[in-house]
């Protein structure tokens, strides 16, 4: 894990707003992230995972699989906010506990599975949902045990971001990284986390234009199979 902000001199640093809890963030390659919450009852998130089971397709990425899509089997929700890979998604639905939250266009899950509301509420988990649409593609904010979340994806500016905020950003740099980073400067998060097939380049460019628009955020870089702990 490396957190590009804490290179800034003088950067600042947005402060942990009390009586919020803690997540644990495994990158899964690609766009693709498993979100987890302990305090009280437990909850975790899968988004856009693309986990190839053939040996085939496993080989065309640039990195390892962190994790085998049945590990994610016992997962409360899938979200899925533009590649529907269908052969994670099928193995992850062998196991009877996920819903899913997919794009109208995906339909590899049976439909008693699957949820599609455009806002979502689950007091049992401490849980909170609703997506962001755009020409572009979808995105979502998540509330979940009171950290908010805006899983960007490869979305840019939406209307729907209008009076958005986030503790937590995760943004694909794919595209053009300068409107991606007006976008963070619209959610103003404490952490932004990269996602996508980036080179350190691309890192380093989106950072300078974070820093120029909203210097607050740190920016923290993981390679697949790595975690990060919010906050830290």
């Amino acid at each position: 894990m490396v957190v590009i902000a804490t290179f800034a001199t003088g950067c600042l640093r947005k402060e942990v707003p009390e009586g919020k809890g803690s997540l644990r963030i495994i990158y899964l390659g690609k766009n693709g992230f498993l979100i987890s919450a302990y305090d009280g009852t437990p909850v975790s998130i899968v988004i856009d995972p693309f986990l190839p089971i053939s040996e085939e397709e496993r080989s065309k990425l640039p990195y390892q699989i962190p994790v085998s899509p049945s590990s994610l089997s016992e997962s409360d929700l899938v979200l899925v906010s533009a590649e529907c890979h269908e052969e994670t998604l099928k193995a992850i639905s062998k196991g009877e506990k996920p819903m899913f939250i997919l794009p109208e266009n995906c339909e590899v899950i049976p439909e008693e599975r699957v949820l599609r509301p455009r806002e979502l509420k689950l007091e049992e988990l401490s849980l909170e949902l609703k997506d962001i649409r755009s020409e572009r593609g979808l995105g979502y904010w998540i509330r979940v045990k009171g950290i908010e979340i805006l899983y960007l994806g490869t979305l840019n500016y939406s209307e729907e971001l209008e009076g958005i905020t986030c503790d937590l950003a995760i943004v694909s740099l794919t595209g053009d990284l300068k409107e991606k980073a007006k976008v963070i400067s619209l959610v103003n998060p404490r952490t932004v986390i990269p996602c996508g097939f980036y080179t350190r380049e691309d890192a380093l460019e989106f950072y300078e234009y974070v820093m120029d628009f909203n210097p607050e955020s740190e920016i923290v870089l993981l390679k697949p199979g790595e975690e990060y702990r919010y906050p830290e």
